[in-house]
């Protein structure tokens, strides 16, 4: 069976989430709203879910199927939620968030192991780099 001819999938990919955050960014296309304290994330379910065992769960286990466009989320700050949405639309985390056990919390509250894996290699290359002071924001796609 044919295929078709491959594509450069990595660009793709890349692509794929740029269209998707910037959407997000104005709040176009977005199927939930994720409610952080007093601040407000529209988002999108399937991205989410890729990244986030716990989004993943409550997404595909509701009960009749519906799923509310408002979740509303406790114990934690806006802006450890706001890092961790980066991160799933950019692969990007400032250098000093895997440093903050709020981040790392957060990660491990939705289950998410890409960015808890990327955590452990980051702090490792950065306590192999101790005392270079670069300041850098790293990105992981």
């Amino acid at each position: 069976m044919d295929t078709g001819v491959p594509a450069a999938t990595s660009h793709l990919g890349a692509h794929l989430l740029q269209s998707l955050n910037i959407q997000r960014l104005e709040g176009q296309l977005c199927d939930v709203n994720i409610q952080v304290g007093d601040q407000s994330f529209p988002a999108h379910k399937a991205v989410l879910a890729s990244y986030s065992a716990h989004f993943h769960t409550l997404f595909c286990n509701q009960s009749g199927g519906v799923i509310p466009f408002d979740l509303a989320i406790s114990d934690i700050t806006p802006d450890s939620f706001s890092h961790i949405l980066e991160f799933m639309y950019t692969g990007r985390i400032p250098p000093e968030e895997p440093q903050h056990s709020d981040f790392i919390r957060v990660a491990k509250l939705f289950e998410m192991e890409t960015i808890l894996d990327l955590v452990v290699k980051i702090q490792i290359s950065t306590a192999a780099e101790a005392g270079s002071g670069d300041s850098k924001v790293l990105i992981f796609i």
